[in-house]
């Protein structure tokens, strides 16, 4: 676990959740190490076994732009080649051999509508063409594309689902059935046929505790039954762990950001 906020202000420490035994440890870093943050891009280069971070937000209205590689074998950090102007919250997806950045935030309410690209085994950059402002949707890799759920512009939700074919670089809707109980700011995670929505709010209209699934292959949405709820959240982060087939849901907040939670809960999921 790395950036985030508290009611003190942006965080800068690092956390390991240990999926065995279910216990969080710190982790003391050495060497340069990024700024503190909140709402990062961050993604997994699983062939150079890093974790990869761009952006984020710091104080109330400045935004970074730089770029870090997080080296999970001696948990050092080093700073990778610029990209992508400054922002928040950009959508952030990888396939294991590139990762994606789109959107995001600026200052001044500025909604980001770019989308880049990230060659892990040069550290290049290049900028794809698209038009599409938006920030703060799910967004997962699947089959040649990008699906992006939801998400706002400035003023209002996107209810809706695009995918980004990245071999003849278009956006292109897609008929989704079902609905979500939100339209923003989702806890979301995805594995190899599906992108799980845990929370989330409607522009900041509401906070909820459900949890939603979107078929990559059918394109269908679905409620996630289960007999407890974590408490409504929004902004949390959610992960998925291949060897149990459980999502581990961490943190968030309410109201965006009048209360920031810890808590960690654990959903196994449906086979």
């Amino acid at each position: 676990m790395l950036a985030g906020a508290s009611e003190q202000g942006e965080l800068g420490d690092l956390w390991l959740f240990e999926l065995a035994t279910e216990t969080w440890t710190p982790i003391m870093q050495s060497g340069p190490v990024p700024p503190p943050r909140i709402n990062p891009g961050v993604v997994t280069d699983v062939g150079r076994d890093r974790i990869v971070m761009f952006g984020g937000r710091t104080g109330l209205t400045g935004t970074l732009g730089d770029v870090w590689a997080l080296e999970l074998d001696t948990l050092t950090w080093h700073e990778l080649p610029a990209g992508p102007p400054a922002r928040q919250r950009p959508h952030a997806a990888s396939d294991g051999g590139h990762a994606w950045f789109y959107g995001g935030e600026g200052t001044l309410a500025r909604v980001f509508g770019d989308l880049w690209e990230l060659d892990f085994a040069t550290d290049t950059w290049r900028q794809l063409p698209s038009d599409r402002g938006l920030t703060c949707g799910a967004v997962a890799y699947s089959d040649g594309a990008l699906v992006v759920v939801g998400g706002h512009d400035v003023f209002t939700v996107e209810d809706s689902t695009w995918r980004y074919d990245l071999a003849s670089q278009t956006w292109a809707r897609v008929p989704t059935t079902g609905s979500t109980a939100a339209g923003a700011h989702w806890a979301f995670t995805s594995d190899a046929t599906r992108l799980w929505l845990a929370g989330g709010d409607h522009l900041d209209n509401y906070d909820t505790s459900l949890t939603d699934v979107l078929s990559l292959d059918t394109y269908e949405l679905t409620r996630v039954a289960t007999s407890n709820l974590p408490p409504v959240h929004d902004h949390a982060t959610l992960v998925f762990d291949p060897r149990r087939g459980n999502l581990i849901l961490f943190g968030g907040t309410v109201g965006d950001g009048q209360t920031f939670s810890g808590d960690t809960w654990i959903l196994p999921t449906p086979r």
